[in-house]
C-alpha cells in the first residue's frame, strides 16, 4: 500500500478499534459514488484498501487487465455493460427456491 495512504488510514481505522470503521475502498473521493473505473486507477497507484485488491493490480494473470481498465474508462464501459447483459442472465431464485447465506460457505 502505498505508505502516504497508509498514514492517511491510521487515525481512520487504528487497530485497537473494532470492525465498524469505515472507509471508501475508491480512494478518488471525486469518483467514490459513481461506477467509473478510478477504482482500478487506485489500485494501479497502490491505493487500494483491501489486500485482495492490491493483489489484482500485482498478479501477473490479472495485471496487465487491470492496468488496461485504469488507462481506458471506454473500455471499462464497454466491459461493464457485458457483464451486466451476463448477469441478467441468471436466473433469480425466489421465495423459498434459494437462500441468503449467513456465512457464505456454509448452507444455513
Amino acid at each position: 500500500m502505498d505508505p502516504n495512504l497508509r498514514e492517511q488510514l491510521k487515525p481512520i481505522c487504528p487497530q485497537s478499534m473494532g470492525s465498524n470503521n469505515i472507509t471508501f475502498l475508491d480512494q478518488n473521493s471525486s469518483s467514490s459514488n459513481i461506477v467509473d473505473n478510478s477504482f482500478f486507477d487506485q489500485i494501479v497507484k497502490r491505493r487500494g484498501i483491501l489486500s485482495i485488491d492490491q493483489a489484482l493490480a500485482r498478479d501477473p494473470q490479472t495485471m496487465g487487465f487491470v492496468q488496461q481498465l485504469a488507462q481506458n474508462p471506454n473500455l471499462f464501459a464497454t466491459r461493464l455493460a457485458d457483464a451486466m447483459v451476463k448477469m441478467q442472465a441468471v436466473d433469480v431464485l425466489t421465495g423459498n427456491e434459494g437462500q441468503i447465506r449467513k456465512v457464505c460457505s456454509k448452507l444455513n
